[in-house]
């Protein structure tokens, strides 16, 4: 649980059973980001959500795919469109990923039919060229394709029932759940962003590499802005084989790889199952939570020392 700032602080004089010297205090966190990190393969003889070979093959589909365009796909799409040529020339480390991810978009579009604009995020176009194929079969028909998409929404279900949100039939939700590759080389990296009117979006780590010091980081913006006292960046640690899961409306970034490999993640978003539509903005359980907290502190010794001696003048005064 990611807890920006703290808000509503009450202070009660003396706390349940707690005596003179402590103080209870109330705390209710202004707009707390849930963030989930769930290891998806066990170690031992712990129970796994998934084998370590199918994130294995995952991640040799991904970097594949990722090659194939950043060196036959993207040459024709810079050619074929001067506009987006300019923007990629000036465009920083990010270019590479977001460019993929919008190719993915009309893959993921063209094969199960859905507006382009429901998966824009940003209300760009995602064009289509005449001599762009926008087929992956690699991915889409492998089991592995299958496994990943099946994990990725039974954790959110969890999610989503951890914020009190499920059907009024008590049943598990239905998705439209839009997966894409990420992979960053060396010196890659990826400006903030959100992914507006899902359920929740995140990451699965199919490759990681990392060593004392130098490890790519997911950031998270501050949702209450950039002025002070405000400002603050999280930075959740990556690992291996793990599934992160947080709110869509939540700005992430992803700091520059320092180290001569590649990572692969498969990022998500999961929507409603008729879409962005169906979801109510007023609705949205990740952006309504409330996180209460009472904590029980001790006084300062000063003070807890003044207050027994006035008890121990108010006894005296009764006797």
């Amino acid at each position: 649980m990611l807890c920006f700032g703290k808000v509503e602080a009450k202070v009660n004089q003396v706390a349940k059973g707690g005596g003179d010297d402590m103080i209870s205090q109330d705390v209710q966190y202004i707009w707390p980001t849930t963030l989930w990190s769930i290891p998806l393969v066990g170690k031992g003889d712990k129970p796994t959500l998934m084998e370590k070979a199918t994130l294995a093959k995952l991640a040799k589909i991904g970097e594949a795919m990722w090659l194939k365009y950043r060196d036959q796909i993207l040459p024709i799409e810079l050619k074929t469109d001067p506009a987006f040529a300019a923007e990629y020339a000036a465009d920083d480390n990010s270019r590479l990923n977001f460019a993929f991810m919008r190719w993915q978009k009309r893959v993921f579009c063209d094969k199960f039919r859905v507006p382009t604009h429901e998966v824009s995020f940003d209300g760009g176009e995602i064009p289509k060229y005449d001599t762009v194929e926008y087929i992956w079969k690699e991915f889409y028909g492998s089991p592995e394709y299958k496994i990943l998409r099946k994990t990725i929404e039974r954790v959110v279900n969890m999610y989503l029932k951890r914020m009190n949100k499920m059907p009024p039939d008590g049943k598990r939700h239905k998705f439209r759940t839009f997966i894409w590759a990420e992979v960053y080389g060396f010196a890659d990296a990826q400006r903030p962003y959100t992914r507006t009117g899902a359920f929740s979006a995140g990451r699965v780590t199919a490759r990681f590499t990392k060593l004392k010091g130098y490890g790519q980081k997911v950031a998270f913006e501050d949702a209450r802005g950039i002025n002070p006292p405000f400002g603050r960046t999280h930075n959740h640690e990556l690992s291996e084989g793990n599934l992160m899961l947080h709110p869509s409306w939540s700005a992430t970034f992803v700091t520059p790889h320092r180290l001569n490999s590649t990572n692969v993640f498969f990022a998500f978003a999961a929507w409603p199952q008729e879409g962005p539509g169906g979801l109510d903005w007023e609705d949205d359980s990740t952006g309504d939570y409330t996180l209460k907290k009472k904590l029980n502190i001790k006084r300062p010794k000063s003070e807890a020392k003044a207050n027994r001696q006035k008890s121990n003048r108010r006894d005296d005064d009764e006797l």
